[in-house]
């Protein structure tokens, strides 16, 4: 998501999310093979992309990095959202959110200050220009 935001804008969303949609090597489609129970997280990548490059077109981007960090804190928990409600179908909504949704928050705000922090050390500190 870092990368994203600080190559952003470019082209829109959409069509960096569309990339995430690849096939495997022995030709199968991801929908046949990604059906588990990880199939919700990895349906949520593109999703997630179109939204952090929509936020990051904006303005949510390395030039306002508490923006920045607000936009891959969304997309963290957009994808967990996602991931959770697939993983509920299978497992339960309890089970879901007891072992694929509250153990990954502390990781995904890492994630998203790391994310921040290196965007701020890639301005060299310098103010947001207006």
């Amino acid at each position: 998501m870092a990368g994203g935001l600080a190559l952003s804008p470019s082209p829109p969303g959409w069509s960096r999310a569309r990339s995430a949609f690849r096939f495997w090597p022995e030709g199968q489609p991801v929908c046949s093979i990604s059906s588990g129970p990880t199939g919700g997280y990895l349906f949520a990548f593109p999703i997630v992309g179109a939204l952090v490059g929509w936020l990051a077109e904006r303005g949510w981007n390395g030039n306002r990095v508490v923006l920045a960090f607000a936009a891959m804190l969304l997309g963290n928990l957009a994808c967990l959202v996602l991931g959770t409600v697939w993983l509920a179908a299978m497992i339960g909504a309890e089970k879901a959110i007891t072992f694929g949704f509250l153990p990954f928050l502390l990781g995904g705000l890492l994630k998203s200050a790391l994310g921040a922090a290196t965007l701020m050390a890639l301005r060299g500190g310098k103010p947001a220009n207006p």
